[in-house]
């Protein structure tokens, strides 16, 4: 007897009497502690209710759910998933009534392609941007943009023009005649080292540089830019015209360095009459130099610690080579074998 006391036997979960679960004010059964329960019979006052909502939506199939909610005392998402649990798939969610139909869907009009327009664009056609540009887009029509592009950048270079007739310059401008990019122009600006006005010429907007300003620039600013960047080059520098600014070799007519045969030949003997002409006092050794720093690369004329590379340096010697094998063919081409013979006699 004591030990039946101590472990009373547990009934079945069946035994006992069937307490309905609470229900709130929709008709959703809880426990009483804020949790949900699964039950299959809604509560009668929700029978009810779906009752009333199905011969509502019989007797005015085009009111939304919440002028049905409103006739009935409920909320427009209480009378939602009401029509939902009674089957009326052709009813949408409660909100404000759509104001377009759902478009059916079509083949477009420039590829096979089938899509289904949205439903605020029924009447559309083609089913992306491409495709129509592509279908619509005539020959006449490309010409005409064209046009139009030509004199808007015409009138453009008119207004430019007119500037850099009253010494003013744009920052591209600038960039080209300081041999930089254009982003350090503007990091000159941004920094305070240059003052430029801001001006929109044809919808594109411009850096403008007073004369006065850009003699202060050169005068001031360039000078300490150009000690801090010490003994080298920027990293951005490359090709015969930008080391001609260190004063080796001014070689404006140089164009292309990378040429091959015929074409580099006479690019080298035409440099050489140029520096024939510009520094006659030059040595042998000075003007190879010169053209072997222009054409081969300064790796062939210096080390990587910065020392001239000797005579009898491999290196060295191949790039020798290959400008006078240039300079004799070059001026062969020219016509021109004295001047040849002074520069190698020097």
């Amino acid at each position: 007897m004591l030990h039946n006391m101590k472990n009373p036997a547990t009934e079945t979960p069946g035994s006992g009497p069937t307490v309905a679960p609470r229900r709130d004010a929709t008709g959703r059964a809880h426990d009483g502690g804020g949790c949900f329960l699964h039950v299959d019979q809604p509560a009668p006052h929700v029978l009810e209710r779906r009752a009333q909502v199905r011969q509502l939506r019989h007797l005015y199939p085009d009111k939304t759910c919440a002028e049905i909610g409103a006739m009935l005392g409920w909320a427009a998402p209480t009378i939602w998933q009401d029509e939902r649990a009674l089957g009326l798939t052709g009813q949408r969610r409660p909100g404000a009534r759509r104001k377009h139909p759902d478009a059916e869907p079509r083949v477009c009009a420039g590829c096979p392609v089938v899509f289904t327009p949205p439903s605020w664009a029924p009447e559309q056609r083609f089913h992306d941007v491409p495709c129509a540009r592509a279908a619509q887009t005539t020959e006449r029509v490309r010409e005409r943009a064209r046009e139009l592009r030509t004199e808007w950048r015409r009138r453009a270079e008119e207004e430019i023009a007119k500037l850099n007739a009253a010494g003013f310059l744009t920052s591209r401008q600038l960039a080209a005649e300081r041999k930089v990019t254009e982003s350090t122009v503007s990091q000159w600006i941004s920094r305070g080292l240059l003052k430029a006005e801001r001006r929109i010429i044809e919808n594109e907007p411009h850096q403008i540089v007073a004369p006065a300003e850009f003699a202060r620039f050169n005068a001031e600013e360039w000078l300490r830019i150009c000690q801090r960047m010490g003994p080298g080059y920027p990293s951005n520098w490359s090709g015969a015209r930008v080391r001609s600014w260190g004063g080796r070799l001014k070689l404006l007519d140089v164009r292309a360095p990378h040429k091959k045969g015929e074409a580099k030949a006479r690019e080298v003997a035409t440099a050489a009459l140029q520096l024939l002409e510009r520094k006659p006092d030059l040595t042998r050794t000075e003007a190879l130099d010169a053209l072997i720093f222009c054409f081969e690369g300064k790796d062939a004329v210096k080390l990587p610690d910065g020392r001239r590379r000797q005579g009898r340096d491999p290196e060295y010697r191949k790039a020798r080579r290959r400008v006078e094998r240039s300079l004799q063919h070059g001026f062969e081409v020219l016509g021109r074998p004295e001047e040849l013979a002074l520069l190698l006699a020097g």
